[in-house]
């Protein structure tokens, strides 16, 4: 649309919004909240970000990640609560992962508090990381 007509109206804005689709998203919520994140000034998080095995297989994938931060970001829909995802929370805590786990209300009500925390407690994790000589995302 764009080289077709380069000052339609919405061009700009359909560029933008294709450099900033993903394909990986597996909800209309996970793709919200990775855009709240990038539109602030955060760097884009991984989506869909694999842990494996020392033998190559999968055994959790979080739906937004800041590896470097050891950070996990899980979008739960409001009647959500899984066993499985809390028996995963805790194994990958195991590798020094923090898994934060956000609602609908934290998208819709409190948006800008949302982002907040997780740039803070992004911030927070990197450098106590580094203070530790981290280097690499464990399992990733």
């Amino acid at each position: 649309m764009r080289d077709a007509r380069p000052g339609a109206r919405g061009a700009q804005t359909l560029c933008r919004v294709v450099a900033l689709a993903d394909p990986r998203a597996e909800s209309p919520q996970e793709t919200r909240l990775r855009l709240l994140l990038v539109l602030d000034g955060l760097p884009a998080p991984h989506v869909q970000y694999r842990l494996l095995e020392r033998w190559g297989r999968e055994w959790a994938r979080f739906d937004l990640a800041y590896p470097e931060a050891l950070l996990a970001i899980e979008y739960d829909g409001e009647e959500h609560d899984d066993a499985l995802d809390r028996a995963r929370d805790l194994r990958a805590s195991g590798l020094g992962w923090h898994t934060l786990r956000l609602l609908h209300k934290d998208l819709v009500r409190t948006p800008q508090a949302t982002v907040a925390l997780i740039r803070d407690l992004r911030a927070r994790r990197e450098h106590m990381l580094r203070a530790e000589g981290y280097t690499s995302a464990p399992g990733a």
